[in-house]
């Protein structure tokens, strides 16, 4: 799919547009189970921005384990939100509405950062699933039982292979999601986030979700993120997995010199992938990881940049995109 951007308006070939449509048209014109979970989906998305809920999840990722307690309030319409790492490294986030701090009190630092309104700091989820329909094929799974509590499976299965599946829980009684499992383009889990202990509807002293007190000589680190008009982009994209839009456009600085570079993000919205333009001339290009987890990247040289794609997608999808970028010269 020829998927353009340049300083005119994005255009994407009429066959393929038509294709979504009738892909758009063909899902909504026979509901059926799929709808079902993805409402179920929505409900559980609401409840996990409007509820307020604290307990113990476990992440596995890359054969390590890490437990965090999370809490979680809503009122009035902004969240807030903490984890607190329970083993390994100390480490705390903590989201009052957009802003986000990270402190980690080995290296006495806290870093200042931002998300978007409604977007948690410890499980990503759409707006909206049922616009996912034409991209991912949603099944009803089995009844389980999870931190004692009732829950649903939901099935995400991906209609092709730039993307990964997932397997969520969804509580019976909260909505909340109790398990998340991140599937390879094999089935294989390769990140898994589930509740040990769940308590739902109790109260959260508002200083129990504030940052632990810091050290005095605490170093602050705000990111530095500018936002950048999409018509201001010199690059065209001419492979972009179906579905797939522009997120954002910004200038971000990196390393000890703070280099800026440029960031463009796509996402199906479940899915994302970043594009990164760094200006390196004739630099020599250290060579990195090509996936780490469910991470996986894509390096290429274009003129005097450093072109990366990177996403928690599988490597054929880092690889399409990123062999398609061009310089508009």
């Amino acid at each position: 799919m020829l998927f353009r951007i340049s300083r005119r308006r994005p255009r994407v070939v009429g066959a393929a547009v038509f294709g979504t449509l009738l892909s758009f048209q063909t899902v909504f014109a026979e509901p059926g189970p799929e709808t079902a979970a993805a409402t179920l989906l929505n409900n559980m998305r609401t409840a996990m921005a409007n509820l307020t809920y604290r307990g113990i999840v476990a992440y596995s990722k890359d054969r390590n384990v890490e437990n965090m307690q999370v809490l979680h309030h809503s009122a009035g319409g902004i969240e807030r939100e903490k984890l607190i790492s329970l083993n390994g490294p100390m480490r705390e986030v903590v989201r009052h509405g957009q802003e986000v701090k990270c402190y980690f009190p080995d290296s006495a630092t806290v870093f200042i950062g931002s998300k978007p309104s409604g977007k948690s700091a410890f499980v990503d989820l759409p707006e909206d699933f049922t616009k996912l329909l034409p991209f991912y094929d949603f099944s009803l799974g089995q009844r389980d039982r999870i931190a004692q509590r009732d829950a649903q499976e939901i099935i995400i299965t991906p209609r092709d292979g730039y993307r990964y599946g997932r397997r969520i829980w969804v509580d019976l009684a909260s909505s909340l999601a109790l398990k998340v499992e991140l599937l390879d383009e094999h089935g294989s889990v390769v990140e898994q986030m589930v509740f040990s202990s769940l308590d739902v509807g109790t109260s959260i002293a508002m200083a129990d979700l504030d940052l632990s007190p810091v050290q005095q000589q605490v170093k602050w680190k705000t990111s530095e993120n500018t936002p950048l008009a999409i018509d201001t982009l010199r690059w065209q994209l001419q492979n972009v997995p179906s579905g797939f839009q522009i997120v954002s456009f910004s200038r971000v600085k990196h390393g000890a010199e703070a280099r800026d570079i440029e960031h463009l993000l796509l996402s199906d919205g479940l899915a994302s992938i970043s594009v990164y333009f760094d200006r390196t001339e004739d630099k020599l290009m250290v060579p990195q990881p090509r996936s780490v987890g469910a991470i996986h990247a894509f390096m290429r040289k274009i003129g005097e940049y450093s072109v990366t794609t990177m996403g928690e997608v599988p490597d054929k999808a880092v690889e399409y995109v990123g062999n398609g970028i061009r310089l508009e010269y």
